[in-house]
């Protein structure tokens, strides 16, 4: 494998070793589950120091491309997920992400995840979103019901099957997910609970009927914050930066 990499003729530029075996795995000639060779070959292939691969490892395992398993050598992983989360969430605050930025994202992801589960048609999809909505509509319990709400709305995501919706669903978990519950909690500020559960049902029918307008305009009634309700978002929820 050794010949795969190309002089650097730099000694300590740990940076181009990064970028070539990220290009290198861009253009699959490195896959997950592939052994890198020893740092030493590594080193006599790169043209530079050893301290300088070990530099680019470092980096290569932080970001969640390579991994070190002990008298087994360095593999590459896709371990991508967590440093993209870190990542996404320091932007959002640094950039003083606000409640609607992620309304806004959460909308368009779902409704066109939505989309994807009509247009593909395949009956399994249905049954398991059916499932999660008949124990929701059946539940007393608020925590629970609690769940199952956002255990729907994960599936119809997760469904869609689009490997950047999913990989984004899961970069921006521990934003997301907290939304919800927040949303939760301002639904049942704002409205009755009544109407949280004809929110779901009209979800729920739109996905059931085919009905790819229906489902998109529920979608939007369900996540709609309206202005009015801007002082209780504010009071309830300042954690988000809202303005």
């Amino acid at each position: 494998m050794s010949d795969l990499f190309k002089p650097i003729n730099n000694k300590n530029n740990y940076e181009y070793i990064v970028e070539q075996i990220q290009t290198m795995i861009v253009e699959e000639k490195l896959k997950v589950g592939d052994v890198l060779p020893p740092e030493r070959q590594l080193s006599e292939a790169f043209g530079t120091s050893r301290a300088s691969v070990r530099e680019a490892l470092k980096v290569l395992t932080a970001i969640g491309i390579t991994e070190s398993r002990q008298g087994e050598g360095t593999y590459i992983v896709n371990k991508l997920a967590p440093s993209a989360t870190n990542a996404l969430m320091l932007m959002f605050y640094l950039n003083k992400g606000t409640l609607n930025d992620i309304l806004y994202l959460r909308r368009a992801i779902e409704i066109e995840s939505g989309k994807i589960i009509i247009e593909r048609n395949r009956e399994e999809d249905f049954i398991i979103l059916k499932d999660i909505m008949d124990q929701y509509f059946k539940e007393n319990d608020f925590e629970r019901r609690r769940e199952l709400d956002k255990q729907f709305h994960t599936a119809i995501i997760k469904l869609s099957g689009n490997l950047f919706f999913i990989y984004l669903l899961d970069a921006l978990h521990s934003l997301i997910i907290p939304f919800i519950d927040d949303m939760i909690d301002l639904t049942l500020i704002t409205s009755s609970e009544q109407i949280i559960f004809n929110d779901h049902k009209d979800i729920l029918n739109a996905l059931l009927n085919k009905d790819k307008v229906a489902f998109a305009r529920a979608i939007d009634m369900h996540i709609y914050v309206d202005e009015t309700h801007s002082e209780t978002l504010k009071a309830k929820f300042a954690h988000w930066s809202l303005q």
